[in-house]
Parts: C-alpha cells; structure tokens; sequence
C-alpha cells in the first residue's frame, strides 16, 4: 500500500481504526494467540459436551451386560429400575449439557 499511497498514508489516520501502531501490534498479538488455542484444540465449540450422563450410563450398562453375558447370565437393564426422580435429574443434565 506505501507504494501506491506513499508512506504514512495510514498511519496515525484517526478514521483507520487500526492505524495506530500500538493498536496494530495488540491485534496482532491477538490473532497469533487465538491460532495458536487453535492449535491446541482445533474445534473448541464441538466440546461442550464432553460429560454426557446418558454416554457415561449406557457405557455402564454395556460393561454389566458384557459380564453377564461371559458369565453366561440373564441380563436386566438397571436404568429403568432407578427411580423416577433420578431419570429426571439425569435428563435435565443432558438439557443443561446441550
């Protein structure tokens, strides 16, 4: 641009909002930050869910049946044996998780 415009053209230009030098070098450092959380965990909003009760429940049930099956048993499920008032509370965590 300096060699279109000349030198200075935007700098310290109060209607460019990033003119300033100070204000360029804090963007700057802000971009570079975020690529670099980037790095780290490149898709942070999929991970809001990463307790999720019915995974961790069926997780459960599944190891039960498994051993019930080696063992050569009958296998009930647990989760409808629990009381009413504990599927509820287990369905407003995944309300509130999602």
């Amino acid at each position: 641009m300096d060699r279109f415009f000349g030198a200075g053209t935007y700098y310290g230009d109060p209607g460019v909002p990033h003119s300033d030098p100070k204000d360029y070098w804090s963007a700057c450092v802000g971009a570079l930050g975020y690529v670099g959380l980037l790095l780290v965990e490149p898709i942070p909003m999929l991970h809001n869910d990463l307790f999720n009760p019915f995974d961790f429940i069926l997780c459960h049930e599944n190891h039960k049946m498994k051993k019930a099956v080696r063992k050569k048993k009958p296998y009930k499920p647990t989760f409808n044996k629990l009381k009413p008032e504990a599927r509820e509370f287990i369905h407003d965590l995944q309300d509130l998780v999602s």
